[in-house]
C-alpha cells in the first residue's frame, strides 16, 4: 500500500513538472515574439564599437518610419487610382524614398545600428484610411498626410544638422534640401486640389 503511495505522488510529481516547463516554454515563446515586434519597430544596436547619443538613434528611427509611412501612402493612392499629377508625385516618392532608406541604412549600420523594418500600427492605420475616402477626398487625404510627414521630418532634419555625430550632422544637411523641394511640391499641388474644392466640403479627415 504504501508503495502505491510512492508511485501516485511520483506521478503527480511528474505531470505539475511537466505543465509548468510547458508554461514557462510558452512564456518564453512569447517574449521573444514581443522582442521580434520591437526589434521591427525600433532601431536595435548591433554593434558595440560607437554609441550614438540617444537623441542621434531618434533622429536615424524617425527618418527610418517617415520613409517607410510615405512609401506606403505613395504605393497605396497608385493602387487605388489617383490625378495624373499625384500619381506622378507619388511614383516620385516611392523612388526618393527608397533610395533615401538605403543612405539612411548605410549610416546606421556604419554607427553599429539597424533601422525599423516594419512600420507600426497606427501609421498602418493610417494608410489603410485612404481606401474609406472617395476620389476627391482620397486625394486630399494623401496630399495633406504626406504634407504632415515631410513637415514633422524636415523639422527632425533641422535639428539634425547640429548633431553630435559628425556624420548624421552631414547627411542631415546634405538630406534636408532634397525633402524641401518635394514638400514645396506637395504644397502646390494641395493649393490647387483646395482651389478647385471651394464650397464642395470639409476636411476629409475630420
Amino acid at each position: 500500500m504504501r508503495d502505491t503511495h510512492y508511485i501516485l505522488a511520483a506521478l503527480c510529481f511528474t505531470v505539475v513538472a511537466s505543465c509548468t516547463s510547458s508554461e514557462n516554454k510558452s512564456e518564453s515563446g512569447q517574449k521573444l515574439a514581443s522582442d521580434t515586434i520591437v526589434a521591427d519597430t525600433g532601431i536595435s544596436q548591433i554593434s558595440k564599437s560607437i554609441t550614438l547619443d540617444s537623441t542621434d538613434t531618434k533622429f536615424l528611427k524617425n527618418v527610418a518610419l517617415s520613409n517607410l509611412t510615405t512609401i506606403e501612402f505613395a504605393n497605396k493612392i497608385i493602387q487605388l487610382g489617383a490625378k495624373s499629377d499625384l500619381i506622378s508625385l507619388a511614383k516620385k516618392l516611392v523612388s526618393d524614398h527608397k533610395a533615401y532608406q538605403v543612405s539612411l541604412e548605410n549610416l546606421a549600420k556604419k554607427k553599429g545600428y539597424q533601422l525599423p523594418q516594419t512600420l507600426p500600427q497606427t501609421p498602418i492605420q493610417n494608410v489603410k484610411k485612404l481606401e474609406t475616402y472617395e476620389k476627391e477626398d482620397r486625394n486630399e487625404y494623401f496630399l495633406q498626410s504626406v504634407i504632415e510627414e515631410y513637415q514633422k521630418t524636415i523639422d527632425r532634419f533641422g535639428q539634425a544638422t547640429t548633431a553630435k555625430d559628425a556624420d548624421i550632422a552631414a547627411f542631415a544637411t546634405l538630406t534636408k534640401p532634397k525633402w524641401e523641394v518635394t514638400y514645396g511640391q506637395s504644397k502646390k499641388l494641395e493649393k490647387e486640389l483646395r482651389a478647385q474644392k471651394i464650397g464642395q466640403g470639409n476636411d476629409p479627415r475630420q
